[in-house]
């Protein structure tokens, strides 16, 4: 018997394995295909950010950017974080009486002065926004499982209550 037929034989649930294969596939590319929605920490699920795929060499490209002269490797990282979440960020909503409303398609003064501060750049506003390192920091995390293909727990703040 070939590897054809051993591996087109029908399962036990009465699909072949690379029928299973080809479906998960699809699967795949579907969810691939999708953005992700995330809750800003601290804003109770009133604010979100709508995420985009970039390609790989964009993300690296923010990754291996090097520290300068005289950057600490905490604020390189901070620094790259908020690149990342800019670069993948279609838009910011917030979510009123169950409907969305974008607040901004970018992380600019339109979304800093809708907040009530100002910032001088896009990283500066999208830390302004976060005002929390280790959840900005957490925040890129989730971005980057996703990018990966991997599923993102979204926890919102009021599960369990």
């Amino acid at each position: 018997m070939s590897n054809k037929s051993n591996t087109e034989q029908s399962s036990g649930e009465g699909m072949s394995l690379l029928a299973q294969l080809r479906q998960r596939r699809d699967e795949i590319s579907q969810e691939l295909s999708q953005p992700l929605n995330l809750p800003v920490p601290g804003y109770d699920n009133l604010l979100w950010v709508r995420t985009k795929r970039i390609e790989w060499e964009q993300v690296n490209k923010i990754a291996s950017r090097k520290a300068r002269k005289g950057q600490d490797a905490a604020s390189l990282q901070k620094e790259q974080a908020a690149d990342l979440i800019i670069a993948t960020t279609e838009c910011v909503y917030f979510v009123e009486r169950g409907q969305e409303r974008v607040v901004s398609e970018r992380w600019d003064d339109t979304l800093a002065e809708a907040l009530g501060f100002t910032a001088p750049s896009a990283r500066g506003v999208v830390m302004g926004v976060f005002n929390n390192d280790f959840a900005m920091v957490q925040f890129n995390n989730q971005i980057y499982q996703w990018l990966q293909g991997e599923e993102v727990e979204v926890l919102t703040e009021l599960e369990g209550e």
